[in-house]
């Protein structure tokens, strides 16, 4: 699996609020999923963004941004 440069998944354990920081200017796909595998956020930005996860609950979620280049998971703890 390739690590794309220039994105970070931050801060982590976060309250709910989960930025996703994007240096390379490229049009990222970020999908959020549940540990059982359901999507419960997706969208597409091709510069920083803040996603909100406060609604879902507390718990382990991962994070995954792609693109042409490759993509990352991330785990990030709502608590």
């Amino acid at each position: 699996e390739n690590s794309l440069e220039g994105v970070s998944v931050f801060p982590n354990p976060s309250e709910g609020i989960v930025n996703v920081s994007n240096l390379n200017n490229a049009n990222n796909s970020i999908v959020v999923y549940d540990m059982i595998g359901n999507v419960v956020y997706s969208t597409t930005a091709n510069a920083s963004t803040s996603i909100d996860l406060s609604s879902n609950g507390t718990g382990v979620y991962l994070v995954k941004v792609s693109n042409e280049k490759g993509s990352i998971v991330e785990r990030v703890v709502i608590k």
